[in-house]
């Protein structure tokens, strides 16, 4: 799936030409000021992107400067840049009040420059994963996303599959909590930035423990850091090793019943490799194509928290 930290620079652009024309009898950006006083009056300031530029105040300001597309800095639109973006004309005349603001899609201009990073915006994470929404929505389905920043798509992605577990599952609360464990252990993502791949856990958990009103100290919580800890992995998708340059593993849960799991794990190149000749059908006939390098015995949650006491604080 596309990958928010793939770090493609996605905006979303206006089919209003910059050059709009003249109101009869008045010149065009007069007339123009003119039918979008009241927006300007509402919005506090309006600065326009190939047009109007207005200060606050009513209708008829008198400091009027003309901007052009080529004058405003790419990285100031994703930003969010308040001299140029914010309460934009553009943005004024064909969105609603409410979404005029836009939301940040880079922390700085260094962070581009050095790793390629811009964020993707809420609304394309939800257009792209209704692509798939049957998948989203099926609490065993597994997503892994290669370079998942802060967790754009993985928190949307955990709010879906709580929701079918809330759907399926709401009228037993054993059921309803081991399931939206399982649910939580079938997220996957990589991510190159040590300060990403911390929020990115710290934001899933959040959202894990709220649904289930989990205290620090239940075991359900801890068993949640530890699962995050493995299937969040600090480390680069493209070389596949992780920050300590070992190979990137990830662990393959499965929910048994009766509160018990199953853990497999696999090394990521692994995964990635059909055959040793290319052929995608070369492996046709064997029991299993991908062989784990570690299988653990069912392990209930207390268990689970119990393996690892190093990640749990």
């Amino acid at each position: 799936m596309p990958a928010e930290g793939l770090r493609g620079a996605v905006t979303r652009s206006s089919s209003r030409p910059h050059d709009s024309a003249p109101s009869p009898g008045r010149a065009g950006s007069e007339g123009l000021a003119k039918r979008t006083g009241n927006i300007g009056s509402r919005c506090g300031r309006l600065r326009g992107i190939g047009g109007l530029s207005q200060q606050r105040g009513a209708v008829g300001a008198k400091r009027e400067a003309r901007v052009t597309e080529t004058e405003i800095d790419p990285l100031d639109r994703l930003s969010g840049n308040k001299n140029v973006v914010q309460g934009g004309l553009f943005s004024a005349l064909s969105l609603p009040l409410a979404a005029i603001t836009p939301m940040p899609l880079v922390k700085s201009r260094q962070r581009v420059a050095d790793h390629g990073e811009v964020f993707t915006p809420a609304w394309m994470v939800e257009a792209i994963l209704d692509l798939v929404k049957g998948e989203t929505e099926r609490i065993d389905s597994r997503f892994l996303e290669p370079a998942c920043g802060n967790g754009n798509f993985l928190v949307q992605i955990l709010r879906r599959k709580l929701a079918a577990v809330e759907l399926k599952y709401g009228k037993s609360d054993f059921e309803r909590r081991h399931y939206a464990l399982l649910g939580l252990m079938c997220i996957y993502g990589i991510e190159l930035l040590p300060d990403n791949i911390a929020a990115c856990r710290a934001n899933l958990l959040e959202i894990f423990a709220e649904y289930l009103n989990l205290d620090p100290s239940d075991d359900l919580y801890r068993a949640a850091f530890y699962v995050l800890s493995q299937n969040l992995v600090h480390g680069d998708a493209l070389t596949m090793r992780a920050h300590d340059a070992l190979p990137i593993s990830f662990a393959e849960w499965g929910y048994l019943g009766k509160g018990r799991f199953q853990r497999r794990d696999f090394r990521l190149d692994n995964l990635t490799i059909f055959s040793s000749d290319g052929s995608l059908f070369a492996q046709n006939g064997k029991h299993e194509i991908f062989k784990p390098t570690k299988t653990y015995s069912p392990m209930t949650v207390g268990e689970l928290v119990a393996i690892a006491p190093e990640v749990i604080v």
